[in-house]
């Protein structure tokens, strides 16, 4: 449990370090949602047994609609330590050579997205074939993890990340 108010209070902080443009897209939750698209790659080991960040080079894919505006593009230029590359792919076209997909607030056919690690917004998204759902509550963004999806595509989550979120087994 203490692990789980660390991890929060650093998400929080992160959060508040983003620009604040008044946009409603870009209220706390966008930006808390943005901050874990890319502290996901910590506690994910892809199929190969990496992670994409071993290359140097995370392509994340944002797949449709999405409430960020350019809170991602944001981040992706402050982070040294490797290279982010943020795609926005119309919904009308299936996103390539993504490491994880963000998929917009607009039901789409998920199959062909092997070797891609799945997120959205959307509500019921990890019952349908998801990883992790985002999901808004009360003003705070919590997470659930379809755990039978992310290893039958040969994922594995970690567990400290687990520890944040609802699993469905």
């Amino acid at each position: 449990m203490r692990m789980l108010g660390i991890c929060i209070l650093v998400l929080s902080f992160w959060a508040a370090l983003l620009p604040n443009h008044g946009a409603a897209a870009q209220d706390r939750a966008a930006r808390v949602k943005a901050v874990f698209l890319f502290k996901f790659t910590d506690y994910i080991k892809w199929p190969d047994g990496q992670t994409p960040k071993d290359s140097g080079r995370f392509d994340m894919c944002i797949w449709g609609n999405h409430p960020f505006e350019d809170i991602l593009d944001t981040i992706a230029q402050r982070h040294r330590a490797y290279k982010y590359v943020v795609k926005y792919v119309p919904q009308t076209q299936a996103p390539k050579n993504c490491h994880l997909i963000f998929v917009g607030q607009v039901k789409h056919d998920l199959s062909g997205l092997d070797g891609a690690f799945l997120v959205s917004d959307y509500p019921g998204f990890s019952t349908q074939g998801g990883m992790i759902e985002m999901i808004e509550s009360q003003g705070k963004v919590k997470l659930k993890a379809n755990l039978k999806t992310a290893e039958s595509a040969g994922f594995r989550i970690n567990s400290r990340l687990l520890d944040l979120m609802d699993v469905i087994r």
